[in-house]
């Protein structure tokens, strides 16, 4: 990509990163540093050609929630469906955001 001076890389995080809760340190630890390295990268490839966009998504509905909120595992507050998920990555994809955010105020 830095070759042809073109390209995006679009790196997957979530909110989860900015949350630490007592439940899963190890989860919430590995989502800030795929999310913090994501934003290194942004800054190192500035000027190459090469974006980079930083996705941190909340709950998508899917099957795997659907069964936690079933099970109580725990709360699953502002789930989006994965057609406003998708949505909303690429319009911060388009916008070329450092990170997307969702579902965020």
């Amino acid at each position: 990509m830095c070759k042809r001076r073109s390209g995006h890389l679009v790196i997957i995080s979530s909110m989860g990163s900015y949350l630490p809760t007592a439940a899963s340190p190890e989860y919430h630890a590995s989502k800030a540093c795929v999310r913090v390295y994501g934003e290194s990268l942004r800054v190192l490839l500035r000027g190459t050609g090469v974006d980079v966009t930083v996705i941190c998504p909340g709950f998508v509905k899917t099957p795997m929630t659907d069964i936690a909120a079933m099970r109580h595992v725990h709360p699953l507050p502002l789930m989006v469906s994965g057609e406003d998920a998708a949505l909303k990555c690429k319009q911060g994809i388009d916008a070329n955001m450092a990170v997307v955010n969702f579902p965020a105020p």
